[in-house]
């Protein structure tokens, strides 16, 4: 039975989590844009090489589309390389995989706005939508990657960071994640 955000109790906003202001979430989106831009530039050539191998290889289509749900339900489309089971035979494609590099062209929906940097996880269409705008990683990306997460603990996760935001805390996620990447 799939796991639907009503199952599981909602952030609620106290005095100890208050709204994030509207100045801290332009300041977010905005650095978001300008880091997944120079990120692109920087990556370009990596993104090249992946597509050009696929292409090479004979993988048609070379990204694979996955719609999901966004914030206030909004559908988006993120891309990824479409790395399959038969390449992943190969080491440099597990490598390919475990470093996170599939996913750059993601950088285009954050470039877009349709992604931030760091947010909940875009949800699986059926469910309920994220209660922020979904991110690259996050508190429950990073938590999954450790170890196997229920659903439920997953939207938990997504639930806490959208009630305890700050860019403090989206620092310390960036962080954490480049470090865990590197590794």
């Amino acid at each position: 039975m799939a796991t639907t955000r009503s199952d599981i109790p909602g952030p609620s906003r106290g005095p100890e989590h208050p709204a994030p202001s509207t100045g801290g979430r332009r300041v977010k989106y905005a650095l978001d844009r300008v880091v997944a831009a120079v990120a692109l530039l920087f990556t370009a050539p990596i993104i090249a090489v992946l597509a050009f191998s696929l292409w090479a290889g004979r993988t048609r289509p070379v990204l694979r589309p996955d719609r999901r749900l966004a914030e206030r339900g909004r559908t988006i489309v993120l891309h990824s390389f479409a790395i399959g089971a038969e390449h992943l035979r190969k080491r440099r494609w597990r490598i390919v995989m475990a470093s996170g590099a599939a996913g750059l062209p993601q950088l285009w929906s954050v470039l877009r706005g349709d992604l931030s940097l760091v947010g909940p996880r875009p949800r699986e269409l059926g469910l309920e939508p994220p209660p922020a705008r979904p991110g690259l990683t996050g508190p429950a990306q990073l938590q999954q990657l450790e170890g196997w997460l229920t659903l439920a603990d997953q939207l938990q996760l997504d639930d806490e960071y959208a009630r305890t935001w700050s860019l403090r805390l989206d620092a310390g996620i960036v962080w954490r994640t480049i470090v865990r990447t590197l590794r």
